[in-house]
């Protein structure tokens, strides 16, 4: 087993997080809505997943079922919701923005 690395695409996911609300939306892809951007959405999904088993975020859905339900019913799409942990704010916010 190797060990973990981060892509570039998920360090900007985490300094976009941190810079702006510390959390974020995602859509749950379905290939029937997304299309020929499947593909690439499944990928964004594998992504999250690995800053979550990394612990750099969290899921927090549950905590605001209120508002994805809303979110549901005005777009007909299932989104999910997560957080900066502490370790990861701390490894994602510096002056000059780079990982600690």
């Amino acid at each position: 087993m190797g060990i973990p690395e981060l892509k570039a695409s998920q360090v900007k996911t985490l300094r976009d997080t941190c810079a702006e609300f510390g959390a974020f939306s995602q859509v749950v892809p379905e290939e029937k809505l997304d299309g020929p951007e499947f593909n690439e959405a499944m990928e964004e999904i594998r992504n999250t997943e690995q800053l979550l088993i990394l612990g750099l975020i969290k899921e927090i859905t549950e905590e605001h079922k209120e508002k994805v339900g809303r979110l549901l019913s005005i777009t007909g799409r299932q989104f999910r919701i997560f957080q900066m942990t502490d370790i990861g704010t701390v490894m994602f916010t510096k002056e000059d923005n780079k990982p600690n």
